[in-house]
């Protein structure tokens, strides 16, 4: 009973359009709050004087650091889920609707019907893909991949939303600043601001960095 709620959820329209709209709005958030690694230290030092008490509320809820926030990735794991299980439906129920016509195809019986029928189809850029006399059903379909289309356009929005959440949760940015003579020994105690994913490790540029006179 538990299993089929989800179910139900995850595939709901509701659920998926909400999760587009937070989405949204949690983007918009991510580019109108400051980010951690977009401003200067200062400039967060100065806000937080001016006013202590949103500075706590926005740190709080991660909303300076919105894309590598534990709540934005729990959002788009959950977009992720519903995508591939709506995608595992869509694949089962091609797999059953050809097998479906393969076995109506043997009893197809010729088409005489009308040519108007065919010639508005046929102009609006629609195939015959299937005839069944027995109960007078016509099966045309717009586009060369047929009932496939869906699956493959929904396959290709997973493969980008699961790089998203690799580049989220691996992601490491930071904040350096340097005055002439100055050396970056490129370790982690050298950033000044520091902002990462979920995951990841140790952060070090790997790299240093000499400021010359």
């Amino acid at each position: 009973m538990v299993f089929q709620k989800i179910k139900r959820f995850l595939i709901s329209p509701r659920t998926v359009i909400s999760l587009i709209i937070i989405t949204l709005i949690a983007c918009v958030i991510g580019f109108l709050v400051p980010q951690i690694t977009d401003k200067s230290p200062s400039y967060f030092e100065l806000w937080k004087e001016k006013n202590i008490y949103t500075f706590r509320i926005v740190d709080r809820l991660q909303l300076n650091r919105v894309y590598t926030s534990v709540w934005f990735l729990s959002l788009v794991v959950l977009i992720t889920v519903s995508l591939g299980y709506s995608l595992c439906l869509q694949v089962k129920k091609n797999i059953r609707q050809g097998r479906e016509h393969k076995a109506r195809k043997k009893k197809h019986k010729p088409f005489s019907g009308p040519d108007r029928i065919m010639k508005i189809f046929k102009k609006r850029r629609y195939r015959l893909s299937g005839v069944y006399s027995d109960d007078q059903k016509l099966i045309f379909t717009k586009n060369s991949i047929g009932r496939w289309g869906g699956v493959i356009f929904h396959l290709g929005l997973l493969l980008v939303i699961i790089s998203a959440i690799a580049v989220l949760c691996f992601q490491k940015s930071g904040f350096v600043q340097l005055m002439e003579g100055d050396l970056f020994d490129g370790k982690e105690t050298g950033f000044l601001v520091k902002d990462r994913g979920v995951f990841a490790g140790e952060f070090n540029a790997g790299f240093k960095t000499h400021l010359s006179k």
